[in-house]
C-alpha cells in the first residue's frame, strides 16, 4: 500500500503512538545514518519526525551546534517537511535553486545545499518523518543514491515499527488495567447483587428441574405403560397370525404418539392467540381428565408474545394438573382479560378442597415457587387466593411480550 500524506491531527497521532518524539538517542537508530554517511559519503545523515513546528532528530550524525545537541530545528530550517507533506522522495541538487526550498534558512545556518530525502511511514502508512542525506556543496544524486537512501529506509522504519507496535501493547495493557480495575469494582458490587438473589435463582432451578423431570415421568409412564403394552400386544398378534388386529393396535400406537407430542408442542402454541391456547387447553382438559373447564375471554385482549404464550401454557396446565390431582373440585372458570399496561390478566377459580398457601410455602412446595419465579422473569406478577374448603383463586398477570413492565410477585 502506498503511503499517503497525513492529516497533521493524524500524524500527530501516530508519532504519540510510536514514542519516539522527545526520546533519547538508540544505537539502532544511530547506526543506520551512519551506514548512510558511509555508504552515500555525506557529511550529514538524519532521521527526522515532524511535529506540528517542529523537526525532531530521532537520529543524526554530523550536524553542527547548537543543533547537534539541541536534536531540533525550528520548520522554518526543515527540508524534510517537505517530504512528509508529499509523501514522496525529495531530490534537491543545488537547495539555492530548488523553488521550494530557496528561501529556507536551513541553507543559510546548516549549510544545507543538496538534500536528498525519502518518507518514513508507520506500519500503518502515515508519513511521519524522513530519512535523508546532506551535503554543504551542490550534488548530481544518482538513481543508486535514492535506491540505497529507500533500502536503509526500509531498516528505520522497521525499528520504528517495533516501537509502535510495543507503544499500542503498552496503551493497551495500560487501558486493560484500568478497565480491569473498573470491571473489579463492578463486579464486587455485582456479587453483592447476585448474593442477594441466588437463593431465589436457585429456588428456580430446582422449580424448573422437578417440573422437568415430572414431565419425563409422565412420558415414561405414557411410553412404558400405554405404548409398550400396546406394541407387546403387536407382537402377540403377528405372532398368531392375527394381521387385522396388528393393524389396529399399531394404529392406536400411532396415535398415542401423536397425542403425546400433541401435548407437549400443540401447534396452537406457536400459531394460534392466545384465546385460542386457552380454549385449546380447556379441551384437552376435558379429553385426558374429564375435568370441565369453563373459559371466558375478554374481547380485546392484546396480541401476546409467543415466549409468553409458551410461559403461561406451562403454568396453566400446570395449575390445572394440580386441580385435577389434588383439588377434587367440580367446577373451574378460567378467565382472560386485559391488564393495565397493555398486559393481559388470567384468572383461574375451582371450587375445590383449597389450602394454606402459607403452609405450602413453608413446606417448600416447589410447583407454586417456580411459577411465580418463571412469571416474575417475564415481568408479571401471580397472586394465589386460597384456603382450605374455601377453593383456589389464582391470577396471573403478564406483560404481552416480556419484559415490558416490572410487574414482582404478590401473595403467598
Amino acid at each position: 500500500m502506498p503511503n499517503r500524506p497525513p492529516e497533521p491531527s493524524l500524524r500527530q497521532q501516530a508519532l504519540w503512538v510510536t514514542g519516539l518524539l522527545d526520546s533519547p538517542p538508540e544505537p539502532s537508530f544511530d547506526r543506520l545514518t551512519d551506514l548512510v554517511r558511509m555508504i552515500l559519503d555525506v557529511p550529514v545523515a538524519l532521521v527526522s519526525l515532524i511535529d506540528r513546528d517542529r523537526q525532531f532528530f530521532k537520529s543524526q550524525q554530523g550536524l553542527p551546534e547548537p543543533w547537534c545537541s539541541l536534536r531540533q530545528t525550528p520548520l522554518s530550517h526543515s527540508f524534510c517537511q517537505h517530504v512528509v507533506d508529499q509523501a514522496e522522495p525529495l531530490v534537491v541538487p543545488d537547495a539555492r535553486e530548488h523553488p521550494l526550498v530557496q528561501d529556507n534558512l536551513a541553507i543559510e545556518d546548516l549549510s544545507v545545499v543538496a538534500y536528498l530525502g525519502v518518507p518514513l511511514a508507520t506500519p500503518d502508512n502515515v508519513v511521519i518523518g524522513s530519512l535523508c542525506a546532506i551535503a554543504p556543496e551542490p550534488r548530481q544524486w544518482t538513481e543508486r543514491d535514492l535506491a540505497t537512501l529507500e533500502a536503509l529506509a526500509e531498516s528505520v522504519m522497521t525499528e520504528i515499527a517495533v516501537r509502535y507496535h510495543l507503544e499500542q501493547r503498552n496503551a493497551a495493557a495500560a487501558e486493560l488495567e484500568a478497565t480491569s480495575a473498573s470491571l473489579r469494582l463492578l463486579n464486587q458490587d455485582l456479587e453483592s447483587r447476585v448474593a442477594e438473589r441466588t437463593e431465589e435463582v436457585q429456588g428456580l432451578a430446582n422449580a424448573l428441574t422437578m417440573a422437568e423431570q415430572e414431565e419425563r415421568r409422565r412420558i415414561g409412564h405414557v411410553l412404558h405403560d400405554d405404548l409398550q403394552q400396546v406394541l407387546h400386544g403387536v407382537q402377540m398378534m403377528l405372532a398368531v397370525g392375527d394381521h387385522h388386529r396388528a393393524s389396529e393396535l399399531v394404529e392406536h400406537a400411532s396415535r398415542l404418539t401423536r397425542t403425546l407430542a400433541h401435548e407437549l408442542t400443540p401447534p396452537v402454541l406457536h400459531e394460534g392467540t392466545l384465546g385460542e391456547l386457552v380454549g385449546w387447553l380447556a379441551d384437552q382438559q376435558k379429553d385426558v381428565y374429564g375435568l370441565e373447564v369453563e373459559v371466558d375471554v375478554e374481547d380485546g385482549i392484546p396480541q401476546v408474545d409467543e415466549a409468553v404464550r409458551v410461559l403461561l401454557y406451562g403454568v396453566l396446565r400446570e395449575f390445572l394438573f394440580n386441580v385435577v390431582k389434588h383439588a377434587g373440585a367440580h367446577r373451574v372458570l378460567l378467565t382472560v382479560e386485559a391488564a393495565a399496561a397493555a398486559g393481559v390478566r388470567i384468572v383461574v377459580a375451582d371450587d375445590g378442597v383449597g389450602f394454606d398457601p402459607l403452609a405450602a410455602r413453608r413446606a417448600g412446595g416447589i410447583g407454586l415457587a417456580g411459577a411465580r419465579d418463571r412469571i416474575r422473569l417475564v415481568g408479571g406478577c401471580l397472586d394465589i387466593t386460597s384456603a382450605p374448603g374455601a377453593g383456589t383463586r389464582v391470577s396471573i398477570e403478564v406483560p404481552a411480550s416480556p419484559g415490558l413492565s416490572g410487574g414482582s410477585a404478590a401473595g403467598p
